[in-house]
């Protein structure tokens, strides 16, 4: 169900709310204002305490490939969304995703993940808040609120976070209301109207009750202009474009009051807030309340038409479509290829500009509108628009409680309960023709309680087990226009979905780690999960009948399809102390990420049922710690053996019993196509290291990895050569911060820092080729942060993308699908920011 609020007006509420929360708590409490410790000649890198392993443990003891990134780190480096802990950490990549997935982004650790939001599809990559699993992509782009610290773990996490997060987790944990009264104000101004606030305010209501509010309010203009290609090019007649009319531009001849622009793309408007209550009765007990909610209503994600040419033409052809003839059949085409447009004319779409779309969000009436016995019909179908806009409602509630009922025993049982409401609109082709055009939404609730039982008996063993539980039920509607599927007779296919999907997960794990001796640890871990989901598929025509344009889907409405599953994994880890500063260790783990069947099926010979994912990682690792805590080493490298490989394939003609069905009803049932198929098996190799160093005021902090993939086999029908590689692999990632503070007697002290990133190409299609290959870039930011004497409040002014990079984050190859489109989602350009933050 599409719905639209007025984000704005909330915004300006929270903001004003956030402001006034602030300053009221200031006037109440009448606090002393705190002074920030300058940096001296002595101080060494902060300690950062992690519970990675069910237990509160330094990182640098902790044997697992594992980051973690402090709010004062986040604070250093001005990242406020999740997106931005890609540079935090070796072998993760985070991207924010095309237009045709809404608000959701591509998640992936060590070549391993999911971009696609569809909440069929499992994640890959575990995105926990406060220890409570996240379900769905969708949503997952998260602004980093009042955190306390960002644990990002690499590689397969199958015993101890559970069910799809095989390539490794990437937990959020918030501040914990305490004692002390404060609060803060931050307030940042920049480059394209850019105005973002963030307040909280810590209040201790007694001595054992503590409550913390903070909000945030952001909003930002986009930086694609959304133009009209027939004001903008001025010498293309509708039939010159693509044989019908009324679709090159929005209004002919248009001129608007900014010239040919329509509006904008990758704009952002959102705002939202936490409330943590924290109740400590006694020692042994205590309890808290976390409850969240943020809005967002804001502009498609920045997209531009970066490619149209010859797309591979469905094979085999449609015979019932051989003696049909169509004025779209007589236009020219390129190499053989037909096209749902004069491909003659794509140096003309295609736009000039980097940042300049052509998209229109609105489809014609489709020309010759006609009736095809078995195929459907367009007759009666009128022009239509979407409204350009993304909202999400996003929400949570959990409850957590630790109870010590004696000594060396402990129990905590995690309560959750969240969900969202979210709709997006997608102008697939990005240009003025008429091609794919789609409207969608999805709403989610989910439920979880997690029971974890620890105990240390005699110091020599430390034991943790429990058992998950997870329910989770999404409702999946979408409009969808597909013009280029049946290119002879545009609208044919024109169809609604309103699919339900409900799953669960149930698991029990133990973990435990034996003190051999002073020196020397083994650990074990287990984890036995039993998996079930229910699809049920719904395609009716615009009318909201079977039939007419959503013939050739209707043979899917009211079928439904199950999947269940049971899964065991394992871990066993050795880890020795070499000396205080120094740690080994080695590890075999296994992770998997579930199963399913195609919910995206165009016809009922798609509806096919994919097996889990599974990896077996191999692990030797070195943390060290040099110089009194002043400089840190880290190195793992790693092995994996990586089995049924689920990959979506854009055409899935080859499928045998696709192609079964095809040659029985005459009729091609492989294209279009989104397919979840398990297509083969492979090896990863790959090294990763860190390093973090301060002496006096002199900071800097790196990190590199490399990765080596390699196909030991494939299933031959998908057409994925053993060459290729799976999307979001890069080879070679890093990137290196550095920073000095330097004192200036009673004027403060002045922070320099600059930090730069950079990735190697990638391929973003399990089929590989130019069309989807992103290529690598590399981007810089800096900071300068001015910090008077009484240390209450800073100024700092920053620069994003200081060398104005033109580079994709991501593409959305249709070429292989039969559109011929591909589209980019070029990242942003130089923004400047001016930010002050107040603490009190």
């Amino acid at each position: 169900m599409k719905r639209s609020f007025a984000c704005r007006r909330t915004a300006a509420a929270i903001l004003f709310t956030a402001g006034a929360l602030t300053l009221v708590s200031h006037a109440a409490l009448a606090q002393t204002p705190s002074s920030t410790p300058t940096a001296t000649e002595n101080s060494g890198l902060q300690e950062v305490v992690v519970t990675a392993q069910f237990r509160s443990e330094n990182v640098q003891e902790t044997p697992l490939a594992i980051t973690a990134v402090s709010a004062a780190s986040l604070s250093e480096r001005g990242q406020t969304s999740l997106i931005d802990i890609t540079q935090d950490a070796p072998s993760v990549q985070l991207a924010p995703t095309s237009g045709a997935f809404g608000p959701t982004m591509s998640a992936y650790i060590r070549g391993i993940g999911q971009g696609d939001l569809d909440p069929a599809l499992e994640p890959g990559v575990g995105i926990y808040i406060d220890d409570v699993y996240f379900g769905t992509l969708t949503g997952s782009l998260m602004d980093l609120l009042d955190l306390d610290r960002v644990e990002v773990l690499r590689g397969p996490q199958g015993t101890l976070e559970g069910m799809n997060s095989e390539g490794g987790a990437i937990k959020l944990f918030s501040k914990k209301p305490d004692a002390i009264d404060s609060s803060t104000f931050d307030l940042l101004v920049g480059s394209r109207a850019h105005v973002e606030l963030r307040a909280s305010t810590n209040i201790a209501l007694s001595d054992t009750l503590f409550l913390r509010l903070s909000g945030v309010g952001n909003s930002q203009d986009g930086y694609v202009e959304r133009k009209d290609f027939g004001c903008a090019a001025g010498n293309f007649t509708a039939t010159d474009i693509n044989g019908v009319t009324g679709n090159y531009s929005v209004a002919p001849g248009f001129v608007g009051l900014n010239g040919c622009k329509l509006g904008e793309l990758g704009g952002t408007t959102y705002a939202g807030g936490r409330a943590a209550l924290r109740w400590v009765p006694n020692d042994r007990l205590e309890f808290n309340v976390v409850a969240d909610f943020m809005n967002e209503n804001e502009e498609p994600p920045a997209e531009t038409l970066i490619y149209a040419g010859p797309g591979p033409l469905a094979t085999p052809a449609n015979p019932s479509l051989a003696a049909v003839t169509s004025p779209l059949l007589a236009l020219p085409t390129t190499n053989g290829h037909l096209l749902p447009y004069n491909s003659s004319l794509v140096p003309a779409m295609v736009p000039s500009s980097f940042y300049t779309s052509y998209a229109t969000f609105c489809l014609p009436t489709p020309p010759n509108p006609s009736t095809i016995p078995g195929l459907g019909s367009s007759a009666g179908q009128a022009a239509y628009c979407v409204d350009p806009r993304d909202t999400l409602q996003n929400w949570g509630a959990q409850l957590a409680a630790d109870w010590r009922p004696i000594d060396n025993w402990s129990v905590k049982n995690i309560l959750s309960d969240r969900g969202y409401a979210s709709s997006w609109v997608h102008d697939n082709d990005e240009s003025s023709w008429p091609m794919d055009l789609g409207a969608e939404s999805m709403e989610h609730h989910q439920f979880s309680e997690e029971l974890r039982i620890s105990t240390s008996i005699d110091h020599v063993l430390d034991l943790t087990f429990g058992g998950f539980y997870f329910r989770e039920m999404t409702v999946y509607y979408g409009h969808e226009d597909l013009w280029y599927a049946v290119p002879a007779f545009p609208g044919i296919f024109n169809f609604f979905q309103d699919d339900p999907v409900l799953a669960h997960d149930k698991a029990g794990f133990l973990h435990a780690t034996y003190h051999v001796t002073s020196k020397f640890d083994a650990i074990f871990g287990a984890r036995y999960t039993a998996q079930d989901k229910e699809y049920n598929y719904v395609r009716l025509n615009p009318e909201g009948t079977t039939g007419g344009s959503a013939t050739l889907v209707s043979s899917l409405n009211g079928t439904s399809s199950s999947y269940s599953a049971t899964r065991a994994d394992w871990r066993a880890d050795f880890d020795y102390h070499f000396t205080d500063a120094i740690m080994g260790y080695t590890q075999y783990s296994t992770g998997f990420k579930g199963g399913g069947v195609d919910p995206r099926p165009f016809y009922v010979a798609q509806s096919i049922e994919f097996k889990p994912e599974d990896l077996a990682t191999f692990e030797a690792g070195l943390k060290t710690s040099w110089f009194d805590n002043h400089l840190r080493v880290n190195l793992d490298a790693y092995f994996s053996q990586y089995h049924d490989i689920q990959l979506t394939l854009a055409n899935c003609s080859g499928i045998p019993s696709i192609a079964a069905a095809s040659a029985a009803a005459g009729f091609n049932f492989g294209s279009p196509c989104a397919l979840p198929y398990n297509a083969g098996d492979a090896h990863q190799k790959g090294v990763e290291f860190e390093t973090q160093l301060r002496f006096g005021g002199f900071q800097a902090d790196a990190n590199v990895s490399w990765l080596k993939f390699d196909y030991i086999s494939v299933d031959s029908d998908t057409g994925i050569p053993m060459s290729d590689v799976t999307p979001w692999t890069p080879t070679w990632s890093g990137s290196v911060g550095l920073q000095y503070t330097q004192p200036f007697g009673n004027f403060g002290s002045i922070t320099a820092r600059i930090d730069g990133s950079v990735r190697s190409g990638v391929y973003t299609a399990a089929v590989n080729d130019p069309y989807n290959y992103l290529a690598g870039y590399t981007l810089y930011n800096a900071h300068l942060v001015w910090t008077p004497v009484k240390g209450n409040w800073t100024a700092t002014l920053q620069a994003k993308n200081l060398t104005d990079k033109r580079y994709y984050q991501n593409e959305f190859d249709l070429v292989e699908a039969g559109q011929g489109t591909v589209g980019g989602v070029p990242g942003p350009p130089l923004e400047i920011d001016l930010e002050v933050k107040h603490t009190f």
